[in-house]
């Protein structure tokens, strides 16, 4: 499996350790991968340049988006590839 395709399995891999999507909003457990927000990034702000946003210093997260009231769940990569890939390497 490619390292982009990872996020399509995040929610299998979870389920299978335990973990079931709740949205916290509307208590749907229907989620979906948005191609617009598959992958971002979540700047920091910089306490050594002003508090100024820094990408640099970011959280790059995987998004899943809620089919019904579009709630957005966000993982941080390194630690949901390490999930996907536990649950690829039990397949």
């Amino acid at each position: 499996m490619s390292e982009e395709d990872k996020i399509y399995r995040l929610p299998d891999a979870l389920e299978r350790k335990g973990i079931h999507l709740k949205c916290p909003i509307c208590g749907q457990d229907s989620f979906s991968v948005s191609p617009q927000l598959r992958e971002y990034i979540i700047p920091a702000m910089d306490k050594n340049k002003n508090y100024n946003m820094n990408v640099d210093l970011g959280n790059p997260i995987y998004t899943l988006v809620c089919n019904s009231c579009s709630y957005v769940l966000c993982f941080s990569i390194p630690i949901a590839d390490s999930i996907v890939d536990a649950f690829d390497a039990d397949e």
